[in-house]
Formats: C-alpha cells, structure tokens, sequence
C-alpha cells in the first residue's frame, strides 16, 4: 500500500469515528449549555453519555488515535462542565466528582494539566477551602496536616539530612469530627476487648483472671494494629490532592523521617 494510500485510509477513517461520535458530542453541548441545576446534569452525563464511550471506542481499530481523542475530549467536557457548574452555583461537590473522573479519562498532557489546574483551583479557591475528603466547604482552621518528607541531595542518614514540610488538605468541620471519632475508636475498642476478655475468662473459662487478661490483651491489641492501619492509611491525606501529589512527584514522602541509623542512645 502506498504512503498516499495510508494516509487517504486514515482521514476515512477519523472521518468516520467523528461521524460516529457526532450525536455523542451534540448531547455534550446540551448538557453544557443547559439551565438545569448541576447536579441533574451530572447524573445525566454519568447515566446517558458516559455510558456511550466504551462502544464508540470499540468500533475503531485498535490504538486508533481518533479513540484517543474521543477519551481527550470527554475529559475536557467534564472539565468545562466542573468549572460551569462551581462558578454558576458553587457546588464543590459535583464539580470535583467530575474532575476526577475526567482525571481517569484524559491521555493528552495538555489534558492532565487543564484538569490538574482544576482540581488545584477548587481546592485553593480565594474565597473559601474545599473539604477535600465530601467537597463541602471547608476552612483551614479544620485542615488535615500531612506531614511530608524527602532527603537532601547528598545527604546522609541522619534526621537533619532531610527535608520536611506540612501540607494543609482542606478539611469541613464534620469531616474532622469523624477523623477525631475514629482516633477515639482507636483507643476505645482495644480497651472494651480487653475488659470483655478478662469478664469472659473470669466467668466462662475457667482460666480466671490471668487467662482472660491474656485473651482479652491479644483481642485487643490485634484490634489496636488493624484500626491503626486503616487510621494511619486515612491521616496520609488524599495522594491525588494537587498539593500532596506535587511533592509526591518531586521525590517527597509523606510520615515522618525515618530515624538515623547507628544513633547514639
């Protein structure tokens, strides 16, 4: 086949997927131009037009680059459809759900910074902080500090070799009450496992006090280590955060540094 032949080929078939994807992007338009509340828009998009994309994609070749234009271009509607949706009616909530997805979408680097931009904006926004674990409004007073780290170039082992820094990820008040309810989890049910341990062994087992002291301590500490985990997994605060992953992607932790090692007790 010739290169001319290639090429005639290739614009017939781009032609054709925008053919195919014409109605698609016509339902886009409408949804963005629309006066129904965002979030009636939202469910639209992730009920009507989502749904569409996978077999649009399927009907190309494989590879075929008008597929990844089509994923391009969803990306980018959900992202004019964020950025509409919180400037018309300041609904964090909707518009971040739609940047992640469109996060999920985009292949084109342009695309990641357009849609990065818009999550950082939401999230830094000058007249007020958006939780970023509900999207509700939130202010900095209730913030979830992540501690981060990385060391310095041709630095050592030691604590002072390292860099460190603490990032605020915008928190609602109710978020916080919950963190701080799970921390009291935390500290409660290994206690209630110890003392129903200790009352079991005493009552039923036959083993007295020293038994069920045994079996009430190896509940709850088991209890202790699988909530830490999970508490400790909640505190690292949110990766795709565009505060915490700017550092993830310069080389920086998140937790504490580590100890130096050999240091003198």
């Amino acid at each position: 086949m010739s290169t001319l032949q290639s090429g005639n080929d290739e614009v017939e078939e781009w032609n054709l997927g925008e053919a195919m994807a014409a109605p698609m992007f016509a339902q886009w338009k409408e949804v963005l131009d629309s006066n129904e509340k965002g979030t009636q828009r939202f469910e639209h998009i992730k009920s009507v037009i989502l749904p569409q994309l996978p077999a649009l994609i399927a009907a190309q070749k494989p590879n075929a680059p008008i597929a990844r234009e089509f994923m391009d271009r969803t990306s980018i509607g959900l992202t004019m459809f964020a950025t509409r949706v919180y400037k018309a009616e300041q609904d964090g909530v909707t518009a971040i759900a739609a940047l992640r997805i469109a996060r999920k979408l985009v292949i084109s680097d342009e695309g990641v910074q357009l849609i990065e931009g818009g999550l950082a904006a939401l999230a830094s926004s000058d007249k007020k902080e958006l939780c970023w674990s509900c999207g509700a409004n939130s202010h900095l007073p209730s913030a979830r500090e992540v501690e981060m780290y990385r060391k310095k170039a041709g630095g050592g082992n030691g604590v002072l070799d390292y860099e460190t820094t603490t990032i605020p990820v915008p928190r609602c008040e109710p978020c916080k009450n919950k963190d701080q309810s799970s921390a009291v989890t935390l500290i409660v049910v290994p206690l209630v496992a110890l003392v129903v341990g200790v009352f079991s062994g005493n009552t039923y087992g036959g083993g007295g006090f020293f038994l069920g002291g045994i079996c009430g301590g190896l509940v709850g500490f088991g209890m202790f280590f699988l909530i830490a985990a999970i508490m400790d997994s909640i505190d690292q605060g949110d990766p795709e955060h565009p505060l915490v992953k700017e550092r993830l992607d310069t080389g920086w932790l998140c937790g504490s540094p580590p100890e130096p090692e050999g240091k003198d007790t």
